[in-house]
């Protein structure tokens, strides 16, 4: 865990996340936010970093609509049809 130099907790109970941590490693984290983050948010806290714990504001990226097959189309396969492509 020496190797640890960031962490971040999302959502509600991110404050106990990083305090939790941060109290079994024996590191005292720097500037908690006053609340706790929301759904969408996160608390980060780099631990080597002068800085005060970050709370920040998640992007939310679009999903891309699934993929559907490709239907093979039914062609007409009469006589008429043939004649007609041969002498287009």
């Amino acid at each position: 865990m020496r190797h640890v130099d960031g962490l971040a907790a999302c959502g509600p109970g991110a404050r106990a996340i990083i305090g939790s941590f941060a109290h079994a490693l024996s590191w005292e984290p720097a500037g908690m936010p006053e609340r706790d983050a929301r759904e969408g948010e996160a608390l980060l806290w780099f631990r080597r970093s002068e800085r005060p714990i970050a709370l920040v504001t998640l992007a939310r990226v679009k999903e891309e609509p699934p993929k559907t097959a490709i239907r093979a189309e039914k062609h007409e396969h009469s006589p008429e049809v043939g004649r007609v492509l041969r002498n287009a």
